[in-house]
């Protein structure tokens, strides 16, 4: 996707485009970033609906029903000190997502990781894209590449309207 690479460009971090699948987060796409350290998930990666930002940002974008159905379901595993392992914490957080538009985390997943998400709305299922990188590098810019991420997931899900609509 153009704006994925785009978007990488513009930060230099690692861009992923997950959807929900099956009480899960899917890897559908990313773009590698151009820094040694980094982070990059296989193709198609699964990982825990209930960790860092990108899951956040998919449970936000379910309806009620289903996210008080999935809720109670999931395994809340401890992937890091800093994971979200209880439900009521984890709707507090979902709660913020709807609120501010977007979720950020720090270490959830991957110790020392910080990850800003956004949806991408007009998809058939709840999506979010991602960037991803080492928490020393990407908190100092945080506030900037939340902006382009913004721009970023408005671009991609106006093109998918356009798609739908086709």
């Amino acid at each position: 996707i153009q704006e994925m690479e785009s978007l990488q460009k513009s930060c230099g971090e690692t861009i992923v485009l997950q959807v929900i699948r099956g009480g899960q987060r899917v890897f559908l796409e990313k773009v590698a970033g151009n820094e040694i350290i980094r982070f990059f998930p296989e193709s198609m990666e699964i990982a825990p609906i209930h960790t860092g930002a990108g899951g956040r940002v998919l449970l936000a974008g379910l309806e009620d029903a289903q996210l008080n159905s999935l809720l109670p379901r999931l395994d809340y595993q401890e992937l890091t000190s800093k994971t979200i392992t209880d439900m009521e914490t984890l709707r507090q957080e979902i709660e913020k997502v709807r609120q501010n538009g977007y979720a950020i985390s720090r270490g959830e997943n991957i110790k020392d990781a910080t990850a800003i998400a956004v949806p991408i709305t007009s998809y058939t299922c709840p999506a979010t894209v991602i960037v991803v990188g080492p928490e020393i590098r990407l908190w100092k810019k945080r506030e900037i590449i939340l902006q382009k991420l913004l721009k970023a997931g408005e671009a991609i899900s106006k093109k998918l309207s356009i798609l739908i609509k086709e």
